[in-house]
């Protein structure tokens, strides 16, 4: 399997359309019509988590995909990246575009790292 790189710096424009423009045209380049398990029905969410500390507590937000979701109502989990930003609306655009571009689930990491950086 080939190893494609996702390097790009998106230190200068984290919150912008263009930052989202960038994802969307390196998840373009990596998606697959499956990974090597089979799994062509994947469906990205978002996931939602409260993380309490002594008094304190925070909530954060992940990513999980889902094998099957669509077809028979059994959802697995496949794959979940937990704790990614307590930004939701921006993770929600980037689980948009996963769902939209049907991002094979070997590539989520770089995603996620890319989007983080």
């Amino acid at each position: 399997m080939q190893r494609i790189d996702l390097n790009i710096d998106f230190g200068y424009a984290r919150r912008s359309e263009r930052f989202f423009a960038k994802v969307r045209t390196k998840i373009r380049r990596v998606v697959r019509n499956g990974d090597e398990n089979g799994m062509k029905n994947v469906t990205y969410a978002l996931i939602e988590e409260k993380y309490n500390f002594g008094g304190d507590s925070r909530i954060s937000y992940g990513i999980a995909a889902y094998s099957n979701a669509e077809i028979d109502s059994s959802a697995t989990v496949v794959v979940s990246v937990h704790d990614i930003t307590s930004d939701k609306e921006r993770l929600s655009k980037l689980v948009k575009y996963c769902n939209d571009l049907h991002l094979s689930t070997v590539h989520l990491y770089d995603v996620v790292e890319d989007f983080l950086v």
